[in-house]
C-alpha cells in the first residue's frame, strides 16, 4: 500500500517504470488497483518467454533500478511487497488432442 499523500509520486513513477518494462521487451504491462483498499496497486508484466522474462531483468541499468528502490521506498507496509510468477499454460488448455 501507498500513502495517499504519494500516490501522484507513485503514479509518475509506474508511469517511468512501464516504459522500462516495454523498452527491455515485456510484451504487456498493466497497472491494477484493489476496489477495496485504496491505494494498494499490483503491477502485471508479460513477458514472451521466461527466457524473455529473465532478460528483462538482466538489462535493467543503474539508474531504471534507482526507480523500482524509490517505488519500494513509498510503501507503507514494505513487508507486503510480494512478486508473483506465473506461466501460460493457455496452449496446453486449448490444444486439441490428436485422434489414435
Amino acid at each position: 500500500a501507498i500513502d495517499p499523500a504519494n500516490r501522484a509520486q507513485c503514479t509518475d513513477l509506474m508511469r517511468e517504470i512501464r516504459l522500462v518494462y516495454l523498452r527491455n521487451g515485456a510484451r504487456n504491462w498493466q497497472l491494477y488497483e484493489d476496489c477495496r483498499r485504496s491505494n494498494r496497486f499490483q503491477m502485471e508484466v508479460v513477458a514472451s518467454s521466461w527466457n524473455d522474462y529473465q532478460r528483462q531483468h538482466e538489462r535493467v541499468t543503474r539508474d531504471e533500478k534507482e526507480l523500482f528502490d524509490k517505488l519500494a521506498s513509498l510503501r507503507v507496509d514494505p513487508d507486503s511487497h510480494a512478486e508473483s510468477i506465473r506461466i501460460s499454460i493457455n496452449k496446453e488448455v486449448i490444444k486439441k488432442k490428436s485422434a489414435s
